[in-house]
């Protein structure tokens, strides 16, 4: 009975994962089809993202700030492009999870955003602060203000 008992919560924790990885799925289809819909969809092909002094070669898969080349990790890369495509928007931790490696989102755990977060904001340096916090919901990427001449 207690073999029982133990395979079938295993069996619940599974479906419980599965069912969560399809509501992310879901959620990220809904995304997309509200961009299309605003008509603010990225356009495919674009190879250069820019806002203030970041800049983004995506075809070339490198980050600059103000032309210092930066070094980042394939999930602080994937970040930052969501991050330029959409300006402004805000972004929830579990809309950014499945830009984090498969073994981590596996294991369904949003503070490793936080900790790529804190990763990408240490390589822009004093732009950093352009990707904003909104406690309890999420980051969004606010562009600088223009500086007058």
């Amino acid at each position: 009975m207690p073999g029982d008992l133990s395979a079938i919560t295993a069996l619940l924790i599974e479906l419980t994962q599965r069912i969560e990885h399809q509501n992310q799925l879901l959620a990220q289809l809904q995304q997309q089809l509200s961009l299309l819909e605003q008509g603010n969809a990225p356009t495919v092909g674009e190879s250069r993202l820019v806002v203030g002094p970041v800049c983004l070669d995506v075809a070339a898969h490198r980050a600059f700030v103000e032309q210092k080349e930066l070094s980042l990790h394939p999930a602080g890369f994937a970040l930052l492009q969501l991050f330029l495509r959409y300006p402004g928007k805000l972004f929830s931790r579990l809309e950014l999870l499945p830009l984090s490696p498969r073994r981590v989102m596996a294991a369904r755990k949003e503070h490793t955003v936080d900790a790529h977060i804190r990763e990408l904001r240490l390589a822009l340096g004093e732009y950093g602060r352009m990707i904003q916090t909104v406690r309890g919901v999420g980051y969004r990427l606010v562009p600088p203000p223009e500086r007058p001449f």
